[in-house]
């Protein structure tokens, strides 16, 4: 288990190149992105498919992610807090899960707000044949930690 992820919310390209400048990437930095296609389970049993735009960047020695819904509901959908007004705004901290390690459940300190598993992806490492992800999906879980403050534990699925 690896905290080796932070992940900002963004809708413009002007809140984009508002992060990149703030972690002193150049606006032609190398990004990784994917539109992923993902089932949403929540707390209630509520289910939906919603559509993110990812990208992911390694030039730090962190996975930094600026991730934007473009479709469905997801876990920020109903949030009370008025998140919008304070775009872009950290998202949450990821951490990725080694394949023994055990997807951690709800407790006391740690609400889960949104399960995920992906149905497809469009990273040319996710879908080329070549690839050594080539196939992979994923699963999430999503926690709050307290108002504002969110924790994602992520399990690759190797196909």
């Amino acid at each position: 288990m690896k905290i080796d992820q932070i992940a900002y919310y963004c809708q413009t390209d002007e809140q984009r190149k508002s992060v990149m400048k703030s972690f002193g990437l150049p606006e032609d930095a190398k990004w990784v992105e994917d539109m992923v296609t993902a089932r949403n389970i929540f707390p209630d049993g509520t289910e939906s498919i919603s559509v993110g735009h990812l990208r992911f960047n390694y030039d730090k020695g962190i996975e930094l992610e600026l991730l934007e819904y473009v479709l469905g509901k997801h876990w920020r959908t109903d949030d009370p807090q008025p998140w919008r007004e304070f775009l872009p705004m950290l998202s949450h901290i990821g951490i990725h899960l080694d394949d023994w390690d055990p997807m951690p459940e709800p407790n006391d300190s740690m609400k889960l707000v949104q399960e995920t598993f992906t149905i497809s992806h469009t990273s040319d490492y996710l879908t080329n044949p070549s690839s050594k992800g080539f196939g992979r999906k994923y699963q999430y879980r999503i926690f709050q930690l307290a108002d504002g403050s969110y924790i994602k534990y992520i399990r690759r699925i190797s196909a």
